[in-house]
């Protein structure tokens, strides 16, 4: 008999944490679960206590692989669960011992992905994140659900249910080049072949953000931060087509593309001013993600402030209006696709207001 829910930690040098949290599932008040523990090639003894507690208990087991980071850790999870559920728990975070009993609770045959209330801890504060108790049945509902709430910027893997069912035959993964974003691209493809969205205002999930590890903190080079930006602007075109989205549905979605793209030009500029290189160099990379004519136009939209703020470089080319393209860089083999959510905000339905309220509320 399977369970009902497969718990994945992907485990890397995470012995100080392991402990507590795996007693902390073992004493979970629901009972029918596997817990699936993938040592990601840890130099401490993160292993043997997971071994460990698998010898005591037998709805643990252990798999490892060589570090390969994060994502292929938890496609292995995947790809070993054998729970009608999946839930995801970083190694170094928390969880209530109702939380397996709260979020299976909002589970019926129509629904396909689960969101539960979760905590996020950090050194000085505790921040409380919900939702109201509700089911989003159909593509109509779903697409709802996305236009109206944050769901869609709520989108790490832990603090969810999602049917193993699903994963396995659309071959939906954890993109194993990314360390950052690959969350979202995750729940992006997700969301393209579910029936039903539940969400439940009940607490299950402590995200410590005060803690360091190779999880939560790594670095990207200019190359990977231009492939995040490609991978998740094409699956957000995709879910948009998917969806008939709006421009008045856009809002969630589009808000957090324009964020990712002004982190990955702060993360560019920053990489090439550690690495040295020319300043000529850092111009025609901008150049590079901003040729775009629909830019021109958002001067007038203050995104001016927005993007130059604290930062000579972008400074000088937006007052240039990406007007001087330098192709310097033709070896990379894509460009930088915002301009197509721009293009929908503001030639197609002249949304210039709903492009502001992106702007400001990041």
């Amino acid at each position: 008999m399977y369970p009902k829910i497969s718990a994945i930690i992907p485990v890397y040098n995470a012995s100080k944490f392991l402990p507590a949290l795996i007693g902390k599932i073992i004493k979970q008040t629901f009972k029918d679960w596997e817990l699936i523990l993938v040592d990601d090639g840890s130099s401490d003894d993160s292993l043997a206590i997971c071994e460990k507690k698998a010898s005591f208990e037998n709805r643990i087991r252990v798999f490892y692989q060589s570090n390969q980071g994060p994502s292929v850790a938890r496609n292995l999870g995947i790809e070993s669960a054998r729970g009608e559920w999946i839930t995801f728990i970083d190694s170094d975070d928390d969880i209530f011992d109702s939380f397996f009993e709260l979020i299976y609770k909002a589970t019926n045959d129509d629904v396909d992905l689960v969101y539960a209330g979760y905590l996020i801890k950090s050194k000085n504060d505790i921040t409380i994140y919900t939702y109201q108790t509700q089911t989003y049945i159909g593509i109509e509902q779903i697409k709802t659900v996305i236009a109206k709430t944050e769901i869609l910027q709520r989108c790490s893997p832990w603090g969810k249910l999602f049917r193993r069912k699903i994963l396995l035959e659309n071959n939906v993964r954890f993109n194993p080049k990314l360390w950052h974003s690959e969350d979202r691209l995750f729940l992006y493809n997700y969301l393209l072949y579910i029936n039903g969205i539940a969400t439940t205002s009940v607490l299950g999930y402590i995200y410590d953000s005060s803690t360091v590890t190779s999880l939560k903190n790594k670095k990207n080079s200019v190359e990977m931060i231009l492939y995040r930006q490609k991978s998740i602007q094409d699956a957000a075109i995709k879910l948009s087509d998917f969806y008939h989205l709006n421009s008045e549905d856009f809002y969630h979605l589009g808000k957090h593309l324009i964020v990712l793209l002004l982190s990955a030009t702060e993360g560019i500029y920053y990489q090439l001013g550690n690495n040295k290189d020319s300043l000529n160099k850092q111009i025609s990379l901008y150049n590079d993600l901003f040729v775009n004519k629909d830019f021109d136009g958002l001067i007038n939209l203050k995104l001016y402030e927005q993007l130059s703020k604290d930062n000579i470089l972008m400074k000088y080319l937006i007052k240039k209006q990406f007007k001087q393209i330098n192709n310097k860089l033709s070896m990379i083999d894509f460009k930088i696709k915002i301009n197509n959510f721009i293009h929908k905000f503001i030639v197609k339905e002249k949304n210039i207001q709903l492009l502001n309220n992106i702007i400001y509320l990041n």
